[in-house]
């Protein structure tokens, strides 16, 4: 059973955690953070991000929210690269694991010019936090870790938040909860509470 209350009081709470200071200013500290939570949850997520992005960009805080689905990136890649209808024609005759390996392959995350690493880049400035989500749904295209892991060589002077839909320990993911975990180092959780000290 999903432990709805908690999960809204760790929605609820997003905004009081990125409105302070010393979540956006880290000193020489990677803000690399990672909100987990129940999978089957999804449209609830998803529903208060898009509903606290409006509001936060609205009121002119002094920063802003970048909002970035890694998987509606992905898809809009295929597209512009007149590569969609070809991974339809692809599936129908392999596999779906062949197909997800030939679109990593194009969608290469290793690579600053990959479509998910260079939205992101040319999209947010100083005075921006991002917000990573669409892990769910481009598994097995692309890994979180993976993201972050890229992500992380260009951008590293403002905060970052993955919304990921399993398990963080703080040291590996799982996701779905159930899929085998990938390790992970240099994100922290993300604090479930504003009293708690962001380092």
């Amino acid at each position: 059973m999903i432990d709805k209350p908690k999960l809204t009081d760790r929605l609820n709470n997003i905004e009081n955690i990125i409105s302070t200071q010393n979540f956006r200013e880290r000193g020489n500290s990677l803000g690399y953070y990672v909100f987990d939570y129940p999978p089957e949850s999804e449209l609830i997520v998803r529903e208060h991000l898009e509903s606290l992005v409006r509001k936060i960009n609205d009121k002119n805080s002094g920063f802003e929210i970048k909002l970035f689905n890694i998987y509606e990136i992905i898809i809009q890649s295929l597209k512009d690269d007149g590569f969609l209808e070809m991974c339809k024609e692809m599936e129908s005759e392999n596999d779906y694991e062949y197909l997800a390996d030939q679109i990593a392959s194009v969608i290469d995350i290793s690579n600053n010019k990959s479509p998910i690493i260079s939205n992101i880049i040319e999209s947010v400035s100083e005075s921006s936090i991002v917000f990573i989500t669409g892990v769910g749904s481009a598994y097995p295209i692309i890994r979180g870790h993976n993201v972050l892991n890229s992500l992380a060589q260009s951008v590293d002077t403002i905060p970052v938040v993955m919304f990921y839909p399993g398990k963080y320990s703080g040291q590996d993911f799982k996701l779905f909860g159930t899929l085998p975990c990938d390790n992970y180092y240099r994100a922290v959780k993300f604090p479930d509470y504003s009293g708690q000290k962001i380092e």
